[in-house]
């Protein structure tokens, strides 16, 4: 398979859990796969922890440090997730994805969503199950078919361009404003409900 997929994620502070992704994304059997964290201004460990697993793969991860706007505004994830983007287009990319920090997933997960992707031309979005730490389990996100949860939302680049990325919205809501305005361009957008992502600290705390 010579797709290539880019994942983007921005980390700020994430040194207690971008191990267990960088874990995932070190085992994936996608070998076009090309993963590059954005720094943004972390005070703890994170830019060592993924630095670490760099310089074991790297043909497959890359690490970008950049300075942090003042202020904890939702727009600087975007801001972040835009550094990423540059580094990306330089590369080239036919699928695009945000992976949050704090995300697991199976060896097969981004192998199995290329296919996806390949297999339905009209889908823009796809993106696997969250389940959320919530005490000592993991419970499925309440999310329809026709939505992707933003931690795992994965672009056609087609896709990704027409809606014109991520809009820098101070109160959030970046990954429901992509989706919808994919809809409105006639993309379909698709949560694979049968595959498993692991999401080890629930959204919003």
């Amino acid at each position: 398979m010579t797709s290539k997929c880019i994942l983007i994620t921005p980390a700020h502070n994430e040194a207690a859990l971008i191990e267990a992704t960088c874990q995932s994304i070190a085992a994936q059997t996608l070998d076009s796969l090309k993963w590059i964290v954005v720094d943004d201004s972390s005070s703890d460990e994170t830019s060592s922890i993924v630095d670490r697993y760099r310089s074991t793969y790297p043909n497959r991860i890359e690490l970008i440090s950049i300075v942090r706007s003042p202020g904890t505004d939702f727009r600087n994830k975007v801001r972040a997730f835009e550094a990423g983007l540059a580094r990306a287009r330089e590369l080239g990319y036919q699928y695009l994805g945000n992976l949050d920090a704090d995300i697991s997933f199976a060896p097969d997960y981004y192998a199995t969503h290329v296919d996806y992707l390949e297999l339905h031309p009209r889908v823009g979005i796809v993106g696997g199950l969250v389940e959320s730490r919530i005490g000592g389990q993991f419970i499925p996100q309440s999310l329809a078919e026709g939505s992707v949860a933003g931690a795992v939302q994965l672009f056609r680049s087609a896709c990704f361009d027409d809606i014109g990325g991520y809009r820098p919205l101070p109160l959030g809501g970046i990954d429901a404003a992509a989706e919808i305005i994919a809809r409105m361009k006639g993309w379909e957008v698709r949560t694979l409900q049968h595959i498993r992502v692991l999401e080890h600290r629930r959204t919003g705390t």
